[in-house]
C-alpha cells in the first residue's frame, strides 16, 4: 500500500471516499501515527497499481474554486 493523503479531519476525509468507493479503488485508512483510525488526521493508503488514478481523483477533488467558477 502507498500513501495518497493525509487528511486533516475526518469531514474531509468523509467527503473524498465516496470517489474511491464509486472507482473501486482499494483503500485503507489510517491514524496519522499508523494506529487504526478513530478521529483526528487520518492517512489514506492505496494499493500501488491503484496510486495514478487515485491520485488523480484527489487532484481533482483538492481542485481550488475561484469565483469565476460560480458564475
Amino acid at each position: 500500500m502507498r500513501t495518497l493523503w493525509t487528511f486533516v479531519n475526518k469531514d474531509k476525509l468523509d467527503a473524498f471516499l465516496p470517489s474511491l468507493v464509486h472507482h473501486e479503488i482499494d483503500h485503507e485508512v489510517q491514524s496519522k501515527n499508523g494506529l487504526p483510525y478513530t478521529q483526528g488526521e487520518a492517512t489514506i493508503l492505496v494499493d500501488e497499481r491503484d496510486y495514478e488514478k487515485a491520485r488523480k481523483l484527489l487532484m481533482k477533488h483538492r481542485k481550488r474554486r475561484t469565483s469565476s467558477d460560480l458564475l
